[in-house]
């Protein structure tokens, strides 16, 4: 029975124009391939990995797909909005640090509105 001998995980993998776009290491096991498009992991030995590329479920997937996305990207928040949060929680730290709303609610409301 023939062994198959499993190269570990390249990082000069993610530097070729045809795997750069989808390939990392797996974060469990970082000797292992993993294909971002796919989610999948995958056998590491450069012929493997340009077998995937020609895949139907590859092509498919690679469909659509732009590389690296993070969750930020969707939940962008303006410079003004952003300024408008510091200031808000700064008048909330002034009220609580000078206990503005404990000794007279009236004046406290007012700074809110």
């Amino acid at each position: 029975m023939k062994r198959k001998f499993e190269r570990p995980y390249r990082p000069e993998w993610e530097q070729d124009p045809l795997l750069s776009s989808w390939i990392s290491r797996l974060k469990e096991d970082p000797d292992v391939a993993f294909c971002k498009s796919c989610n999948c992991k995958l056998v590491t030995r450069l012929s493997s990995l340009k077998e995937h590329v020609l895949s139907q479920k590859h092509e498919k997937h690679m469909i659509g797909y732009s590389g690296q996305s993070s969750v930020q990207q969707f939940f962008k928040i303006s410079p003004l909005e952003e300024e408008v949060k510091k200031a808000e929680l700064n008048v909330c730290a002034m009220l609580v640090e000078h206990n503005l709303l404990r000794h007279s609610p009236v004046r406290g409301r007012k700074l809110l509105r």
